[in-house]
């Protein structure tokens, strides 16, 4: 059984969906905080930031459907102290976007 097939996990699976305005606030929130940061110690950790909740997404997204997200978030999640750090982040947010106005039941 899928969370295509079964209304419970349809509301569970529209509930995440709904949440990811939230955790985007927050991944948008650190990358300003780390962008304005010139410490190395506080931008790893605003990046730390960033990396906890791509790690919860990349955990959880792929359960509904939304492999794009669970990929992008796993990047984030993978490469926190690479230089291209923050352009994954924008993509992560862009993925988020994305999956905000996912149908709440598509079909398989």
């Amino acid at each position: 059984m899928d969370w295509q097939s079964d209304p419970q996990l349809r509301a569970i699976r529209q509930e995440f969906i709904e949440s990811l305005p939230d955790r985007r606030s927050q991944i948008e929130h650190a990358l300003e905080l780390l962008r304005a940061e010139s410490n190395s110690k506080r931008r790893s950790e605003h990046a730390q930031a960033i990396a906890f909740v791509a790690h919860k997404l990349a955990g959880t997204a792929g359960s509904y459907g939304l492999q794009d997200l669970t990929d992008r978030a796993a990047l984030v999640e993978d490469h926190v102290e690479s230089e291209n750090f923050e352009d994954l982040v924008e993509k992560l947010i862009e993925a988020i976007c994305s999956a905000e106005i996912a149908p709440s039941e598509s079909k398989p």
